[in-house]
């Protein structure tokens, strides 16, 4: 007798299955929420879209600073490809602008949202925060660097 399964249930385990490869493949650290949407397109068919992930959204963020678009209008093909593209990139730059970076967007970790306490964490003013964000952004759409993520990203109208 073939039982009738619960789509919550099926909605449950799927979404424990892609935390787990989210957490493999780096797109979600351990203990990190994501949002997903898990839904029966045509059965045995279902579509899971991944709404949001603090890691996903700080760098879909930090790529719309550098393009200078607003974030839905950046699309993606690949997380992973994304990441490692902004890996490449941020590694033209020194370790304070990474960091700093990094605490604006949350590239690694969820953001820090007040620059007075990123300001505290780093023991610099909140103005210099703001002056190394700029440099870093300017240093990255240098015309050398920016190839890196232009190969990565499309831009939507």
């Amino acid at each position: 007798m073939i039982e009738e399964l619960n789509l919550e249930t099926i909605k449950k385990d799927l979404g424990q299955l892609i935390v787990m490869w989210a957490e493999e493949k780096k797109i979600l650290l351990p203990g990190e929420t994501l949002e997903i949407d898990v839904r029966v397109v045509s059965p045995p068919k279902v579509r899971i879209e991944i709404i949001s992930s603090t890691l996903v959204d700080g760098a879909i963020s930090l790529v719309a600073a550098i393009f200078c678009v607003h974030p839905e209008q950046i699309a993606i093909e690949s997380i992973a490809d994304l990441r490692t593209g902004l890996q490449k990139t941020l590694g033209l730059l020194n370790r304070r602008q990474v960091e700093i970076l990094d605490m604006v967007y949350g590239l690694n970790q969820p953001p820090v949202l007040r620059r007075k306490d990123q300001a505290s964490a780093l023991g610099i003013s909140g103005s210099r925060i703001l002056q190394i964000e700029r440099k870093a952004l300017r240093m990255i759409r240098h015309p050398t660097r920016i190839k890196i993520l232009q190969e990565l990203v499309r831009i939507k109208e």
